[in-house]
């Protein structure tokens, strides 16, 4: 039943607006990801406490008229990648791989969430450089990656997370 105020279905109390008909999938893509970090236990444990990596190797392309607060903050996370090109990078760089890290625990028992993102590969192995940590080959997929990298065995695990594209 279509309401006759506004555009909008009517299904009892409960009214299905043009804006929930077009970003319903969206929204739901969301849920379905914020599940999986809840489903999962190494992603829980990260989410709930891990520290996102700051790269300092890297500075963030735009430096230019930045406020005191921002001019001193940490503003790089992208890690650097073997499938990237070399720096220093113009402001639109061709990159292949973009990874994350997010960080557990205190030297020299460190861990490492490492997500390896490949918009254009469905997927590729990388060496991707954990600052302050190891260089370590990784899967970067379409779909996203992850891996776990522990500092006092310097083992790499894959991640694997339901509805990520597999290899």
């Amino acid at each position: 039943m279509v309401c006759g105020c506004c555009a909008h279905a009517s299904y009892g109390s409960f009214a299905i607006t043009e804006d929930r008909l077009r970003f319903g999938a969206y929204f739901d893509a969301l849920l379905t990801a914020i599940a999986r970090v809840h489903e999962d236990s190494t992603l829980r444990r990260f989410w709930r406490s891990g520290r996102l990596l700051e790269n300092p190797q890297g500075r963030h392309p735009y430096e230019e008229v930045l406020p005191d607060e921002l001019a001193t903050r940490a503003r790089w996370f992208l890690l650097d990648c073997s499938a990237n090109p070399p720096r220093p990078w113009q402001l639109t760089p061709p990159l292949v791989v973009y990874a994350l890290a997010l960080e557990h625990g205190r030297k020299p028992h460190r861990e490492w969430l490492v997500y390896a993102f490949s918009p254009q590969n469905d997927s590729m192995t990388v060496e991707v450089s954990v600052p302050a940590g190891p260089r370590v080959r990784v899967r970067a997929a379409l779909g996203g990656a992850f891996a776990l990298v522990s500092e006092s065995d310097a083992a790499v695990r894959r991640v694997e997370v339901i509805g990520l594209t597999p290899e």
